[in-house]
């Protein structure tokens, strides 16, 4: 018994379960940076086909005199 009370209080399993918690952590903030991202892009994408079809249409209209 004695020696399980001296590994719940020993120092390293204490830094390893902190280390754990901090990777853990990190993990989390780096899915949020990754998803931020995706939406920059499919932002992007989405004004350049707004650009493109505005030129299209715009370009179509002034063919046939409007």
């Amino acid at each position: 018994m004695s020696n399980i009370a001296e590994l719940a209080n020993c120092p390293e399993l204490n830094f390893i379960e902190h280390m754990l918690k901090e990777q853990e952590n990190q993990g989390k903030r780096l899915e949020i940076l990754e998803g931020r991202d995706g939406e920059q892009w499919r932002k992007v994408v989405g004004y350049a086909i707004t650009a493109v079809l505005g030129i299209a249409l715009g370009y179509i209209f002034k063919q046939i005199g409007m």
